[in-house]
């Protein structure tokens, strides 16, 4: 997956990257692909700690608008990745209200929310392929992008 936001960046420009789109309601697809790396920079970080807050992500704006600077911070979240114990026990802070007070802790491990942020990206990736196709088509992107690996073995089996 990390290949294919790799060559995604590499068709857009910097201005399509930062754009503005209607089609998102105003958000742009760098906004989409800080996204993905924040879900995957909070499950990394999570790693030297015992809990993890997805709603206390960091929203490192300069991913948004900058491809070079979100290729970067990708890049080097690979090898954190990599380096992830899959099995290694997390409490996740479910976040469900806007009351501070309703937090719930969920046990988890690493690997099921690194399983939790490619489903996520995943989903970020197909709205990301809808903004390309109508806002810029003449940009030519892979159209397994935003299918999931399940998904693409059903089709080739069916």
């Amino acid at each position: 997956m990390m290949d294919q936001i790799e060559q995604l960046l590499d068709q857009l420009s910097v201005e399509q990257y930062a754009q503005k789109l209607d089609l998102f309601n105003g958000s742009s697809i760098g906004q989409h692909v800080r996204h993905i790396h924040d879900f995957y920079a909070t499950v990394t970080h999570a790693s030297q700690k015992s809990t993890l807050d997805y709603s206390k992500r960091e929203r490192n704006t300069k991913i948004e608008e900058s491809s070079y600077m979100a290729l970067t911070c990708l890049c080097n979240l690979r090898d954190k990745i990599e380096d992830c114990e899959e099995d290694q026990p997390i409490d996740v802070i479910a976040d469900f209200t806007v009351n501070d007070n309703d937090q719930v802790l969920v046990k988890s491990t690493l690997g099921r929310e690194l399983m939790y942020a490619y489903d996520h990206a995943i989903h970020h990736l197909a709205i990301i392929k809808m903004g390309i196709r109508h806002h810029f088509p003449e940009c030519k992107i892979d159209e397994n992008l935003g299918v999931a690996a399940s998904t693409l073995r059903h089709r080739n089996h069916a």
